[in-house]
């Protein structure tokens, strides 16, 4: 019983990351494409403000946004093909 226990979590662990992996969605590059924009804008106040920490913070922010959403398109122009 144990044997099969342990075998059958083994093939469930293996397999379910694949299943599990959901594929981008438009609504969710839109989620994206508005942070981006949130983010661009958040940047711009910080500047008017002439703090170097907030500016870097912001900056440090908008990227990472940039980055989601490159990958995110990326993924899903991979799996409209």
């Amino acid at each position: 019983m144990n044997r099969t226990l342990v075998a059958a979590l083994a093939v469930a662990a293996l397999t379910l990351p694949g299943i599990a992996q959901a594929h981008t969605s438009r609504g969710e590059l839109r989620r994206d494409v508005r942070a981006v924009h949130q983010e661009r804008h958040e940047l711009a106040r910080a500047k008017r403000t002439h703090n170097p920490h907030k500016i870097r913070e912001e900056r440090r922010e908008y990227k990472a946004a940039k980055r989601e959403l490159r990958e995110d398109a990326r993924d899903f122009h991979h799996h409209r093909r």
